[in-house]
């Protein structure tokens, strides 16, 4: 006989693992969404989560986790900004608002990297929408 699986109350787990576990949760809604914005947004939350998750945590591998977690989180935003900025560039239909939306994506993924060709892609396009203004 199988023994049935318990759920365990999130109450009873360490302020670390609750707030990792709602990162999780936090990043796997990103997942399921399916305009860019709303997801880069979301991710950017999740991101937040993890980082609040590591200054709770109680050990190495702890801080280690929610820190790669962040990282990789990272890096997926910086890819969908990029290529969202991109796209959306391609389009003739580009307002001042939408200017406005890629500076702040551009400005967020920059933020996330030290990457010296992703620092020219992001100058590469801000060049772009400067000449859309």
């Amino acid at each position: 006989m199988i023994p049935r699986a318990r759920s365990i109350p999130l109450s009873r787990y360490s302020e670390y693992s609750r707030a990792f576990i709602t990162a999780v949760e936090s990043h796997k809604e990103s997942q399921a969404m399916k305009g860019s914005t709303t997801r880069i947004r979301k991710l950017q939350e999740s991101i937040k989560l993890f980082e609040e998750a590591a200054l709770l945590a109680e050990k190495d591998s702890q801080l280690y986790s929610a820190l790669m977690q962040r990282n990789k989180l990272r890096n997926t935003v910086i890819v969908l900004s990029l290529d969202f900025v991109k796209t959306k560039l391609a389009r003739e239909d580009v307002t001042i608002d939408d200017v406005n939306e890629l500076t702040s994506l551009l400005d967020q993924a920059e933020s996330f990297t030290r990457n010296q060709q992703v620092l020219k892609n992001i100058d590469r396009l801000r060049e772009k929408i400067s000449s859309i203004q």
